[in-house]
């Protein structure tokens, strides 16, 4: 991960925001399955990210 930008200091996590920085970068239908998924499995990360997709912007 690398920093590119300095957003300024917030009291709570800007979740809006990063969600909002998610979609743009790889799109919303994406990222509501990746939180979608989180849901579903109530926060457990049960699969191996060792074999996730690899996501490559076209």
């Amino acid at each position: 991960m690398e920093y590119l930008e300095d957003h300024g200091t917030d009291t709570d996590i800007p979740v809006d925001r990063i969600v909002a920085a998610w979609e743009h970068a790889y799109g919303r239908r994406r990222v509501q399955g990746w939180i979608s998924d989180m849901e579903r499995s109530g926060g457990s990360v049960n699969r191996d990210l060792m074999k996730e997709e690899v996501y490559r912007p076209k």
